[in-house]
């Protein structure tokens, strides 16, 4: 909706197909934290990003992305940090 993608009724619609499913939803303070301090680090402009590899660590999963920007900023420090697109 924001990026005018979708129309407010398809957002609308979207959303009450999404609450039908069976995801689970869980807040983690800890997990606030760790993307806090991975933006911090890395100098990530949003906790967006810091969340996915607040989540994969908080599971000792490899994250696997095609963010250039965010692999950049990583600087190949995290090494369960997977780009998806050749170096």
């Amino acid at each position: 909706m924001y990026r005018k993608e979708l129309t407010l009724e398809e957002g609308i619609t979207a959303s009450e197909i999404l609450k039908e499913q069976e995801i689970i939803f869980f807040y983690s303070p800890m997990t606030v934290k760790i993307a806090r301090d991975f933006a911090n680090n890395y100098n990530r402009p949003t906790l967006y990003d810091s969340f996915y590899l607040a989540v994969a660590k908080g599971i000792e999963s490899e994250l696997w992305t095609a963010d250039r920007k965010l692999i950049n900023s990583l600087n190949n420090e995290i090494p369960w940090v997977k780009s998806t697109f050749e170096q």
